[in-house]
């Protein structure tokens, strides 16, 4: 490893650790690990060791938790995210139309351009500065969208949690339980309390209307007033 390398790498990771999709992403794999341990092996992660790794779980039960997690990742969501969209613009006119919803999907925004159109015309035009730049805007896209996967994942784990009801003081779930449908009298815990309910709305809105609800064909355009009246006169 380079001197450059040694230098970059921790600094990538503080990038990583800053990044929302990263934390979403492991609150996700904290979450359904508590919620495998408690259902099969009647333990929460709090009691979680080194020595009970060694002598109680198996090579076996660590596979089916990552086939589990990854056929709930890769299936269930995507799944879940397209029956919401179908349920969701199958309800009456009145309701898509007072959300919004009716108007983004019947007229589409006339003043914005697909990326992929305009990639088409910077590969064309052989301008690379238009092209890379384009290519950020949809990196940043892309992490959006992510962001949105992930707030749908820890909002689904998070209700499964709610309805699976440990009775493991060692539980996490058991503990958020508490927090926030029973509450305790102390500033700390009223302070987390609030911060676990914002971060439920926060992937609500993220993971279900952001998510779910918006066209993906809509989120794939930018700000480009005239393009296509420009392209068919030309």
């Amino acid at each position: 490893m380079t001197t450059k390398e040694l230098v970059e790498s921790p600094r990538n990771m503080l990038d990583s650790a800053r990044d929302f999709r990263f934390l979403v992403l492991f609150l996700v794999f904290i979450i359904s690990l508590d919620i495998f341990l408690y259902e099969f092996k009647s333990i929460g992660i709090l009691d979680l060791s080194f020595d009970y790794i060694k002598t109680d779980i198996s090579i076996g039960n660590s596979l089916i938790f990552v086939m589990l997690l990854s056929i709930f990742l890769a299936f269930f969501i995507p799944v879940l995210k397209f029956c919401i969209t179908l349920l969701v613009y199958s309800l009456p006119t009145v309701v898509l139309m007072f959300t919004g919803l009716l108007n983004n999907t019947l007229h589409p925004r006339t003043n914005h351009a697909n990326i992929r159109d305009l990639e088409f015309d910077a590969v064309k035009e052989d301008n690379e500065v238009k092209y890379m730049f384009l290519q950020k805007i949809k990196t940043s896209k892309d992490k959006d969208e992510q962001i949105e996967f992930y707030c749908l994942c820890l909002l689904v784990v998070l209700v499964f949690g709610f309805f699976s009801e440990p009775n493991i003081n060692s539980s996490l779930i058991y503990w958020v339980n508490k927090l926030m449908f029973e509450g305790v009298d102390v500033l700390s815990s009223k302070a987390i309390m609030l911060i676990l309910w914002m971060l439920l709305f926060f992937c609500a809105y993220l993971g279900v209307y952001q998510g779910c609800l918006k066209s993906a064909i809509e989120k794939r355009k930018i700000y480009f007033p005239n393009y296509y009246n420009n392209e068919q006169d030309g």
